[in-house]
């Protein structure tokens, strides 16, 4: 359930005046647009803060907080559905943290897996062509034996080796090496 600054104003509403505290004034008197793809982390985190400084001020003006600062019990009318809010949001942010945790691992894990897949399928560079051959232009006089001249070769951090005009023309357009397409940088 998320809840927009509206609806949190409608709620602080029924305090009979506004709360003291400057991050809760400018959550009574400002309104912001709602979105409708929902909030985002950094928003839904933000909210949650502010929510929760409304309920806190709120506990504290009509005594239900005990010393060690837990809710003593249920609130009651517009208190109790304001502290179920911030339940709430502060659930939604947990949640989302714990997604974004999962997801990360996964791409992560993803991404290791497909590297050691291509290091496995490829165990050579150039299947079927030999080192003096380009990859690029496929000219198989890498080391000079039909003009009797040698051609300029250069070699990437990977260890592939082509014709130094061939790669500075490959690298203009893409920054990576066009056998196993690992950035070059």
């Amino acid at each position: 359930m998320l809840v927009s600054a509206t609806a949190l104003c409608v709620l602080v509403s029924g305090l009979k005046g506004p709360p003291e505290g400057r991050m809760v004034t400018e959550l009574w008197t400002r309104r912001r647009p709602r979105r409708q793809l929902g909030l985002e982390a950094p928003a839904k985190d933000h909210l949650a803060q502010r929510v929760a400084s409304v309920v806190a001020l709120s506990l504290q003006r009509t005594g239900r907080e005990t010393d060690n600062g837990t809710l003593s019990s249920v609130a009651t009318g517009k208190q109790g559905l304001l502290a179920s809010t911030l339940r709430v949001a502060e659930q939604n942010v947990a949640d989302m943290r714990a997604f974004l945790r999962r997801r990360e691992a996964e791409t992560a894990a993803a991404m290791a897996s497909q590297e050691q897949r291509i290091k496995e399928a490829a165990p050579c560079c150039c299947e079927g062509q030999g080192p003096d051959v380009c990859v690029i232009c496929l000219d198989g006089n890498m080391a000079g034996e039909s003009t009797g001249e040698e051609e300029r070769t250069e070699a990437l951090p990977c260890g592939h080796v082509f014709h130094a005009r061939c790669i500075a023309q490959w690298l203009l357009y893409r920054r990576v090496c066009p056998v196993d397409r690992r950035p070059v940088d």
